[in-house]
């Protein structure tokens, strides 16, 4: 097990941001026999790094009580609230009450103590849209999981690979990013990331909002590593992409889904210092027919504040112009400024 870096953000001696390494696993819509696979999944990242997990939070939850393995039960077992009535006549009135379990989430963390952030952390987050089974709600999930940066890149890059194997994925990506705890707030950590992350173009932006709905259809961002699954990859062999290797890119197959490793380990580059990870363009150049732009015309804001719509735009497009635009997103609501 490996410990924890100092935090590369903190106030009053609260930890706030770690540096770290991630992955971020967006779904397929969920099915009955996702369980299984959600069951498998919790117990590969309990294995990992459960033992460092500490805390979690989530809004069926009061407070934040410390972590039980039980409590990743919650995750798998979301998959058997999303059924509807056979009747047809019913599901209207079914839709209506299964409202109250859009937005649905769960977070665990590795902190000290319950306001302090960690590099360890694994949760969930699912948000009601697009099509789907008629006899199911249709819920667009993604996984999201983080260890410290210091993590032998390789182990790392093996155990995220075994996860995806696991999932039914619309797309994924894991490598740089950053772990967060925003439970008391989120402004510190919401600057911190702003400004680090648009001077490190090779770490991702964890903040998803409502986004996991818009998200479905268009890859958010490539990273060291990223899998494109099976809906997407076809898409992107219509538009005349060949997933194979080439140049610095290593494609292999991670269950149903396609892998592509952009170099050797993981790269932060460095704007300032004119140093942009070429393999990471290699990547994006590769997905784009199926990577998010979000262009201001979209009104797509994707992060919230302090990132405008422009520069949100440009983040996504950061390793190369151009992309498809994702749905509007939905409605405001007041909970729309929680990161996830």
């Amino acid at each position: 097990m490996v410990d924890p870096p100092p935090p590369l953000v903190e106030k009053d001696g609260i930890p706030k941001v770690y540096s770290a390494l991630g992955a971020f696993f967006h779904l397929e819509h969920i099915e009955p026999d996702d369980e299984a696979r959600l069951d498998r999944v919790n117990d590969l990242v309990h294995d990992w790094f459960g033992e460092r997990l500490t805390f979690m939070e989530a809004p069926f939850v009061g407070g934040i009580p410390p972590f039980r393995r039980a409590d990743l039960d919650y995750i798998s077992g979301y998959c058997r609230t999303l059924e509807l009535p056979a009747d047809p006549e019913q599901r209207p009135a079914a839709i209506t009450f299964d409202l109250g379990r859009d937005g649905y989430s769960l977070r665990c963390c590795g902190g000290a103590e319950r306001s302090h952030a960690s590099p360890y952390g694994y949760g969930f987050w699912s948000t009601f849209g697009g099509g789907g089974a008629e006899a199911r709600i249709p819920a667009c999930s993604v996984l999201r999981l983080t260890v410290p940066d210091t993590w032998p890149h390789e182990d790392f890059a093996a155990r995220v690979t075994a996860i995806a194997r696991e999932l039914r994925l619309r797309w994924a990506a894991a490598g740089l990013t950053y772990a967060t705890w925003e439970v008391y707030g989120h402004q510190v950590e919401d600057e911190a990331i702003y400004a680090h992350a648009r001077r490190y173009l090779g770490y991702d932006v964890p903040h998803y909002l409502n986004s996991t709905v818009q998200l479905f259809d268009a890859i958010r961002s490539v990273n060291w590593l990223t899998f494109v699954g099976p809906a997407l990859a076809g898409r992107l062999r219509e538009a005349g992409q060949k997933l194979e290797s080439s140049g610095p890119l290593q494609v292999s197959s991670a269950g149903s889904s396609a892998l592509i490793r952009a170099g050797d380990r993981p790269e932060p580059g460095d704007v300032n210092r004119l140093q942009i990870p070429r393999a990471y363009q290699a990547a994006d150049a590769l997905v784009r027919p199926v990577r998010a732009s979000g262009t201001p015309a979209q009104s797509l804001l994707l992060f919230g504040s302090p990132w405008s719509v422009a520069e949100t735009s440009e983040w996504l497009q950061r390793f190369g112009k151009g992309g498809v635009l994702p749905p509007p997103p939905p409605p405001a609501s007041p909970d729309d400024d929680i990161p996830f």
